[in-house]
């Protein structure tokens, strides 16, 4: 017997398109009441206790400059007001007292917000049209943005838990920025190309950065590509090995059969410049012969060249090598931090030669990694940024 598939399971929403610019100066977030509330008079923050709102009120408190919540019997509210439980929704209201409501509501923001600004409206359409009518109306300077306009009421809760989820990236992303610029500040990073004068544990995870991308928040230094090494059960490779696997030697040549990511920046190459050589060459064969390694070899040179120019920073993690190593979820964790749902956090420059990849995940992404991508970031779980840095401070000390 076929288990019949879930009808109800909610889409992936693009709420990036949404939050990333929502959150961009100063943003006022309006809150829509719900109907689950407790059975005593409370503050509007601690009345409504539905999943959906308790996720909105996380979501807007955190990244919001003002909150207020949207009652159907009490028009605007703020999050400190203290008011009894009640049952009244904007559906028992006639046409004419919803627009009373939505005036009433409109007057109050205005007076909150004299200078306007962007209005996150986190709400059912019932509640959100009549506001933005008013407001459009009066030709405010308050600017709506309804994200849930075309969400079915049955998925709120699951946009919000997604939201909540995205922005949680957002934050742990600028938390792991931070703590390389104090590694970097304290000579705690270094080029790829100066491998050979690094004292490196024998084990860790490596983060490359790309200095001449820009971050998410318009910084020097993006990151490209997550990794690690021996994570199948009895391998003893090195940390060290890895790395210069991926750099090459001191002459610039290397191999590209010996590491996925020569790879994958030796075809991109290839599509950018149209290099004259047969694509399914580069990288057919472990066994490839003398004479095709030596018609590689210009190839190779160019791909150690772009690779000596990234910054490494490495994660120390001693443990024994298996899929389910610290390693490998530190690995799988960073990776679906930066892509989940293929929502990348940041954009690759038009210049990035990642977009020239013949990998999807490459050039969806914005990172040179193409296992794990897309995969659901844990941000309580081992691998995590905050267990990452506590371990990043603790090798290198957290003065």
């Amino acid at each position: 017997m076929h288990e019949q598939p879930d009808l109800f399971v909610a889409p992936t929403y693009d709420v990036s398109s949404v939050l990333d610019g929502a959150f961009q100066g100063r943003c006022i977030c309006l809150i829509g009441c719900s109907r689950k509330k407790t059975a005593r008079k409370k503050s509007a923050r601690d009345l409504y206790v539905s999943d959906r709102f308790r996720a909105a009120l996380s979501l807007a408190e955190r990244y919001c400059d003002h909150t207020f919540v949207v009652s159907a019997k009490h028009g605007l509210l703020k999050l400190d007001e203290t008011i009894p439980p009640y049952d009244v929704s904007i559906n028992h209201l006639s046409e004419s007292s919803i627009h009373a409501w939505a005036s009433s509501v409109v007057d109050r923001l205005e007076d909150a917000a004299p200078n306007g600004g962007q209005l996150l409206l986190l709400m059912e359409n019932r509640y959100s049209n009549p506001i933005s009518a008013e407001i459009e109306l009066r030709s405010s300077n308050l600017e709506p943005l309804a994200p849930l306009r075309n969400v079915e009421e049955r998925f709120i809760a699951d946009w919000h838990e997604q939201a909540l989820a995205y922005m949680n990236r957002v934050e742990h992303l600028q938390r792991l920025y931070e703590e390389i610029e104090r590694l970097r500040s304290r000579r705690g990073t270094f080029l790829l190309s100066e491998l050979a004068g690094q004292e490196l544990p024998d084990k860790g995870l490596y983060i490359f950065i790309d200095q001449s991308e820009i971050n998410r928040w318009h910084q020097s230094g993006r990151i490209v590509r997550i990794g690690t090494h021996a994570v199948s059960a009895g391998s003893r490779s090195l940390l060290r090995t890895r790395l210069r696997n991926h750099l090459g030697n001191q002459d610039g040549s290397g191999n590209h059969r010996g590491s996925i990511f020569r790879l994958h920046v030796g075809a991109s190459l290839m599509a950018r410049n149209s290099y004259e050589m047969h694509a399914d060459q580069w990288g057919n064969s472990d066994e490839a012969n003398a004479s095709t390694r030596a018609s590689e070899a210009w190839l190779e040179k160019k791909v150690s060249d772009y690779l000596a120019k990234l910054e490494v920073v490495v994660v120390h993690i001693d443990d024994e090598a298996s899929k389910d190593s610290l390693r490998a979820k530190a690995e799988r964790q960073l990776i679906a931090l930066l892509t989940e749902n293929w929502l990348p956090l940041e954009r690759p420059s038009q210049n990035w030669l990642g977009r020239y990849s013949d990998r999807e995940a490459v050039v969806r992404s914005g990172i040179w990694n193409v296992m794990e991508v897309a995969k659901t970031y844990y941000p309580e779980a081992e691998g995590s940024v905050p267990h990452l840095i506590n371990l990043m401070q603790t090798e290198h000390g957290s003065a």
